[in-house]
């Protein structure tokens, strides 16, 4: 499997519905879906070279997969990152009133349930705050080195109004507004392809498209966007996989004996069904066993933690002209921690098993940036205030 890293700009606003319907405002998501960007480029590469064998490797055999394009190289924030209330942030923000850093609350809520032993109480870690109230912390971040900074997408609203067809004037009561993201902004995420002619094929047509059209609005000028391949791309965790295992076992090395820990932090969102297709909001020892087959291991796990959510995810098929069918997604950044006995498993064993599910994600729709998980995320164990 290879990686192709890639950046869009924004050449004109772009508006990606966060749900279906109609409203007078209607809200555009902070991020470009795979989904999304992946039908825009498959259009742009027909357009091109027309439908031919690599296009159907590429898109409707699945040979390669498009990830979410988040904003400025950053990343989702967990849902176990908690702040202040009232100085909320990360301690490098730049912000008017200085925050008061934010924690990630995993390894002390295990400890605490599962074991009884708090390492650090719940609350504000600044000294001179006498408010212990936090709050989840959502959005997107970005490290340097051990400096934390919240990252945001710019955005704006449009208005416009509908035109009565018989007067050619502005129809009372139809006033509407567009939410869109600012033009000037880069989104990075990345192609995983299945094998080196992919590869290939991806790295020559890219630079030769250029242009992409993404969104919603397109005839009135919105949606522009330049793709180009990411040169200065770094790695998500600075550590590799089995030294964040480690470092994550750590944490609970005093409390519990001959047990190994991790964790999935979903870097977007994940569709997981079970054997009825019904959709789940947990993502459970058999679906990790699923995802690493023919590797048994992950079947003797447990799960003894989740912070998680669920949203619908609906979409257009632009070929068909109908609405996808709505589905419903456990939420980017939901955590989920598990437990192994040490008789079943090596350090050895569980990376390789771990690996599988790194690289190749867990659930379905992963063709569609659907499904990327990081294990032992750096965030969960690096550091008690950032």
């Amino acid at each position: 499997m290879e990686r192709i890293s890639i950046e869009i700009g924004l050449r004109s606003p772009v508006s990606i519905a966060i749900r279906r319907g109609v409203d007078n405002v209607l809200r555009t998501l902070d991020f470009i879906p795979g989904t999304t960007w992946r039908g825009a480029f498959a259009k742009a590469y027909i357009n091109k070279y027309g439908q031919d064998t690599d296009f159907n490797k590429i898109f409707v055999e699945g040979g390669a997969w498009f990830s979410d394009l988040l904003p400025d190289r950053s990343r989702v924030i967990p849902y176990t990152a908690f702040s202040c209330k009232y100085a909320h942030g990360f301690l490098d923000d730049d912000a008017m009133e200085k925050p008061h850093g934010v924690l990630d609350i995993l390894c002390d809520t295990v400890l605490d349930e599962s074991f009884g032993t708090q390492l650090q109480p719940a609350n504000c870690p600044a000294d001179d705050c006498h408010d212990t109230t936090l709050e989840n912390v959502r959005g997107f971040y970005k490290r340097d080195g051990t400096k934390y900074t919240h990252v945001t997408a710019q955005k704006s609203l449009l208005g416009h109004t509908a035109i009565d067809p018989r007067t050619q004037t502005a129809k009372e009561s139809q006033f509407y507004v567009l939410e869109t993201l600012d033009a000037g902004q880069r989104f990075h995420g990345d192609i995983i392809v299945q094998d080196r002619a992919l590869s290939r094929k991806l790295q020559q047509a890219i630079p030769e498209i250029e242009t992409i059209l993404v969104g919603s609005d397109l005839t009135r000028g919105l949606g522009r966007a330049s793709l180009r391949i990411d040169p200065s791309v770094t790695a998500l965790e600075d550590t590799t996989l089995q030294k964040r295992i480690e470092n994550f076992n750590a944490r609970f090395a005093d409390a519990a004996e001959n047990l190994f820990f991790f964790s999935l932090t979903l870097e977007s969102r994940t569709i997981v069904l079970d054997k009825y297709l019904r959709y789940k909001s947990n993502i459970e020892p058999e679906d990790l066993q699923q995802a690493a087959c023919p590797d048994p291991i992950l079947g003797h796990c447990h799960l003894i933690r989740a912070w998680n959510s669920t949203s619908s995810v609906d979409g257009w098929n632009s070929k068909a002209r109908f609405p996808k069918l709505s589905e419903t997604a456990i939420d980017r950044g939901a955590v989920f921690v598990y437990a192994i006995k040490a008789e079943h498993t090596t350090t050895d064993q569980l990376c390789r098993a771990l690996q599988q599910i790194e690289e190749k994600g867990i659930g379905e729709r992963r063709e569609e940036g659907f499904g990327r998980v990081t294990v032992c995320q750096q965030f969960h164990w690096e550091g008690d205030n950032k």
